[in-house]
């Protein structure tokens, strides 16, 4: 039985030494391959797949936490009027110091850029991917083809485990490697403004200091004035420190299932029952003698490392999202300017020595401020990566229908063979033998024939 014309098989090595019968098939260079969904045909020619992919990014909007500033009021601007103190002067020298009312600043909020990852390639081992004109007798020696038993057929040998089969360059040869299943984003770093922000009225701390009354005759009285000032700081608008988000790395495998990625080595053309190769035609065109392997429909094939994945492993998917560290910009330190309100004061005499009789003195006065820097800060939050859009990350790929070599029919009973005639034993030895041992005998099977 002779190979068909179009069925496909990958070639490991150059383009120079594709064997005699088998012309390259140019559709599956440079891409990997997709079993076609249930019932469709092969398509080689849609581009599908992209060489990298994206993500986007909702806003995020860190919270400040409230913040407050320290101040100190200098020496008065102003001072004590003395219309009611003949012979007295007034003297003001004191301060104050609080602290500010507190005040939350609103930062703005702010979606990070995605850069698109490197490359959207998996796991791969390049081949040329050839196709029979319908002469050859079987696969060539060192080709691969596929299996879905861990029972390997004679001088099969499993090739290629956890990888993937992706097309040469154009004219290129098979052999090279490469690629990855995982991958990762890079972010440019952002910064969140932020909007003006003030705090309002607040009382300072009493006095330090009194105002002391002096006559002209150096006698000194005490002066009790306690008082305080409201004080606000004018808007300020803060500047954060910029930030970068660091994307952590994720999976992009497609949906894929395992098989047997097989080569027969050096020994020859073979083509072993139930072997799987590729179709690049219609369904209804599929050659006589194989039929639809319908298990890979919609599947990307990834070879099988070891017994008991073929056929029954599956995994990747059409989406996937990432992880992403927390954002928390760095504010440095801000200040303000204030507001202090006239304090009037009547200034109440303690002490009276001395001629005269002073009863009091009314103190207006306002005083300049000393604000102290505060360094605010943000609160950590959560940065969300959306996950792609279904299949964008998926590598250039074609879809092909996988085909799988019918098991010969049995022939007929062979009756010059009987039980007896092999040596075995059964009730009735002259029964016919068992129709498998009689295709082997039929293939040359030394151990079948009578001694």
């Amino acid at each position: 039985m002779s190979v068909p014309n179009g069925v496909i098989v990958a070639w490991p090595s150059t383009a120079a030494s594709i064997p005699s019968g088998w012309t390259r098939e140019t559709g599956m260079d440079a891409k990997y391959f997709q079993g076609s969904p249930t019932g469709a045909d092969a398509d080689l020619v849609t581009s599908r797949g992209a060489a990298t992919h994206t993500h986007t990014s909702p806003s995020h909007t860190p919270v400040q936490n409230a913040h407050t500033h320290g101040y100190t009021l200098g020496n008065p601007v102003g001072g004590v009027s003395t219309a009611a103190l003949t012979e007295v002067v007034a003297s003001t020298t004191h301060t104050h110091s609080g602290t500010s009312a507190s005040a939350t600043a609103t930062n703005n909020g702010i979606a990070i850029t995605v850069n698109a990852n490197s490359s959207n390639d998996l796991v791969f081992k390049e081949v040329i991917f050839i196709k029979s004109d319908g002469t050859p007798l079987g696969i060539p020696a060192n080709a691969y083809a596929f299996f879905a038993s861990d029972i390997l057929p004679s001088g099969w040998t499993r090739a290629q485990g956890n990888t993937y089969l992706k097309g040469a360059a154009v004219a290129g040869n098979g052999g090279g490697t490469g690629g990855s299943n995982t991958h990762t984003h890079t972010s440019p770093a952002h910064t969140h403004t932020q909007n003006a922000h003030t705090h309002g009225a607040a009382l300072s701390g009493d006095n330090i200091g009194n105002i002391t009354l002096t006559n002209n005759l150096s006698i000194v009285f005490a002066a009790d004035d306690p008082h305080q000032h409201s004080v606000s700081l004018n808007a300020t608008t803060a500047t954060n420190n910029s930030v970068t988000t660091t994307i952590n790395s994720s999976n992009h495998e497609p949906i894929h299932k395992k098989l047997n990625v097989l080569t027969n080595g050096t020994g020859g053309e073979s083509l072993p029952e139930q072997i799987i190769a590729l179709w690049g035609g219609s369904n209804a065109s599929i050659p006589s003698g194989w039929s639809r392997f319908t298990s890979m429909d919609g599947y990307f094939l990834k070879g099988a490392n070891a017994d008991g994945e073929s056929n029954v492993t599956t995994g990747g998917a059409a989406t996937h999202t990432h992880t992403a560290s927390n954002c928390q910009p760095i504010q440095p330190r801000h200040l303000h300017t204030a507001s202090i309100d006239v304090a009037s004061v009547i200034v109440e005499v303690l002490d009276v020595s001395g001629p005269g009789d002073p009863t009091g003195a009314s103190d207006t006065h306002t005083h300049t401020a000393i604000v102290s820097f505060t360094i605010a800060t943000n609160q950590a939050t959560t940065v969300t990566i959306n996950a792609n859009t279904a299949e964008s990350a998926y590598p250039p790929y074609v879809r092909v229908i996988f085909i799988q070599l019918a098991p010969a029919t049995p022939p007929p009973a062979i009756s010059g063979y009987t039980s007896y005639d092999l040596g075995l034993t059964f009730a009735d030895i002259g029964a016919p033998v068992l129709p498998e041992i009689e295709a082997a005998i039929r293939r040359g099977d030394q151990r079948y024939i009578p001694r």
